[in-house]
């Protein structure tokens, strides 16, 4: 059973049970002693559910590594490409004799546009890692927020209902002593007309 179901039993127990003169609830203590147990026990519940948030962003962060590194490859691949057309195009103008200083000059700069386009390639890679990195850690920073107010929020709930708790009980115990002084005889001995209840 849940949490909820647990506190809506003991809501149940409380307004179902014995009522007493001014007011007053006489409870069952060994029941109600129990279903604060099963909150206990249930409490740990909620408290794995923030837990399961905050394990979740390995998962994330080991998804924006494989981007980063995926986008990387791709750039590296790309660049080589250029680089080896490049080389082909300029052997292919030092083949020819009348076209060696044309070739050169064309192969230079191929290469100098493929090394600025590799270097592109990378800051792109190395932006794209930065922002998944970014990404990551504010997810992370909101998952742990997220955690910490489910844990705050439950620490909250449980206390209040606790205290709740307590406070009916603490009424039903001042009604069951004054009840008891009720019966008693001057002398200090029970009357023999009131049967014990146990």
């Amino acid at each position: 059973m849940s949490i909820e179901q647990e506190l809506d039993r003991l809501e149940r127990m409380i307004l179902d049970s014995t009522r007493l003169p001014l007011g007053r609830t006489l409870i069952n203590e060994e029941e109600t002693l129990d279903v604060l147990d099963r909150v206990r026990i249930n409490l740990p519940k909620a408290l794995s559910e923030a837990a399961t948030l905050l394990q979740n962003r390995d998962a994330i962060l080991a998804q924006a590594q494989q981007q980063a590194n995926q986008t990387r490859e791709q750039s590296k691949s790309e660049g080589e490409q250029i680089i080896a057309a490049a080389k082909r195009e300029a052997e292919r103008y030092l083949n020819e004799s009348e076209l060696i200083r044309a070739a050169e000059r064309e192969a230079s700069e191929i290469r100098t546009e493929a090394a600025q386009e590799w270097q592109s390639y990378q800051k792109q890679a190395e932006l794209l890692r930065e922002k998944t990195r970014q990404d990551m850690d504010q997810v992370i920073r909101e998952s742990r927020a997220q955690a910490d107010q489910i844990l705050a929020q439950a620490d909250e709930y449980a206390d209040q209902v606790l205290a709740r708790l307590e406070r009916e009980l603490d009424r039903a115990l001042q009604v069951i002593r004054q009840s008891r002084q009720q019966l008693k005889p001057q002398n200090g001995s029970v009357s023999p007309t009131v049967r014990q209840v146990s």
